[in-house]
């Protein structure tokens, strides 16, 4: 229950249920005189149980926690995230000006599951750092709590407490429901997509060129954005078609062998050419502006560029929730083991460690479904041709019968947007030499 509750008369009244304490209750003027007997009482309570502790407090740990090796051995990305997360945990507002909660300075060992659900309802209540009109986040609380949770195995381990009691599925806790995440990414807006990585390469000479071809193999793979972003040469095997993918270079430190068909083979071997050239570990690279090391891509700006131009919401991590859509929809064959085995996913119980390397006993189930995939992009390219063509008033019946089989025809297989980029600039060289030659006779 909330900390304190406003009652229809004006006043304030404290519940105070804490197992082996009891409940107590009392009603007050104002809600500040509330919490302080809230305060003064849960205190009291505990020194007649004898409950009194010397181990540090929840703020000191909390800083040996993100000084620890035990942080240290986590993600890039899991490291800042915890660090964002300890600031809302020991501030009100979030705010590292702001003031410290009160249960900062409680000794970790006499936290427990009633202060984590206040936390959470009072969190819930508080509203953004960058913006005071919306409300805090649910994921960012689930978050938070994680933290914590993370915080206590940690004093467990440095023997300050005994049990943690921020696990959830012990806790029981009560947080908002998050935002389902339920975007679905049509064929016509993979191809769309597409195309916009395709342009703003082939228009750009300082567009990246890893961005089509690492949004075409995440598309492909269902592979999570970062690991793809950060597959190095050596883990290739284009001639057995497929990427192995050691403990490090995945999220959830399991190996991973990840299928790739032919036409994502072809697609890989000019970016590959490109890695090579400029002596990169990586397939996908980006380059630093200010030590001008090849590190790992990093696609946030680029997609966002075409994500605006194709006027859509979709964040690169939905091709992989489309993909285990499509592959549990479809008529794919494959069971839930085998789904979670071709993207990577280890929490299906039935997994076992190194079975990824059965991965290729999938390639028939594999290949058939992209080749259904190929197809239903096809369609929608046709279909958006006939949009185009009935807009300027020309129907199929129209068009002579060599056009209409050009349209009937599978697409053509789009080129390398860099190859094609180069391509164009050969012709105009072409083109600019003749003229001049002809200029000079």
């Amino acid at each position: 229950m909330a900390k304190a509750q406003l009652l229809p008369s004006g006043s304030w009244r404290c519940v105070i249920r804490r197992k082996d304490l009891g409940t107590h209750s009392a009603t007050f003027p104002t809600e500040r005189e509330a919490l302080t007997w809230r305060s003064e009482k849960l205190s009291a309570l505990y020194k007649m149980k004898g409950a009194t502790s010397s181990a540090h407090p929840l703020e000191k740990v909390v800083k040996e926690y993100l000084e620890s090796p035990k942080l240290r051995g986590k993600s890039p990305g899991t490291q800042a995230r915890e660090k964002v997360a300890a600031t809302p945990l020991l501030h009100i507002g979030g705010r590292k000006d702001g003031r410290l909660r009160q249960w900062a300075g409680f000794p970790i060992d006499l936290i427990d599951g009633m202060y984590i659900q206040d936390y959470i309802e009072e969190r819930s209540l508080e509203t953004c750092q960058r913006d005071e009109k919306k409300k805090v986040s649910p994921d960012s609380i689930r978050l938070e709590v994680r933290l914590l949770s993370c915080v206590m195995k940690f004093a467990i381990q440095r023997r300050y407490r005994q049990g943690n009691p921020a696990l959830a599925r012990q806790g029981g806790f009560d947080i908002p429901a998050g935002n389902i995440r339920d975007t679905r990414i049509s064929p016509a807006e993979e191809l769309a997509l597409l195309e916009g990585a395709h342009s703003r390469i082939t228009g750009h000479k300082r567009a990246n060129p890893a961005l089509y071809p690492w949004l075409e193999f995440i598309r492909s793979t269902g592979c999570r954005p970062g690991e793809a972003a950060k597959i190095e040469l050596s883990w290739l095997n284009l001639e057995e078609r497929y990427i192995d993918i050691p403990r490090r270079g995945t999220k959830k430190r399991n190996p991973r062998r990840v299928l790739i068909n032919e036409e994502m083979v072809e697609t890989l071997k000019p970016q590959l050419a490109r890695a090579i050239a400029l002596k990169s570990n990586f397939l996908f690279y980006s380059k630093s502006r200010k030590t001008g090391e090849m590190k790992p891509f990093q696609y946030n700006t680029g997609f966002r560029a075409i994500r605006q131009s194709v006027s859509t919401k979709i964040i690169p991590h939905t091709h992989r929730a489309e993909l285990i859509s499509r592959l549990h929809e479809g008529d794919s064959g494959l069971t839930d083991g085998q789904i979670a085995l071709l993207v990577g996913d280890v929490n299906v119980a039935s997994l076992a460690p190194y079975k990824h390397l059965r991965a290729t006993q999938l390639r028939a189930q594999y290949e058939a479904f992209q080749v259904a995939q190929t197809v239903l992009r096809d369609a929608a390219d046709r279909e958006r041709t006939r949009m185009i063509l009935k807009a300027h008033g020309v129907t199929e019946a129209k068009l002579p019968d060599h056009l209409r089989a050009l349209l009937e025809a599978p697409p053509p297989r789009r080129m390398d947007p860099v190859l094609e980029r180069e391509a164009d600039e050969r012709k105009v060289g072409r083109l600019r030499a003749e003229y001049r030659a002809k200029k000079r006779a």
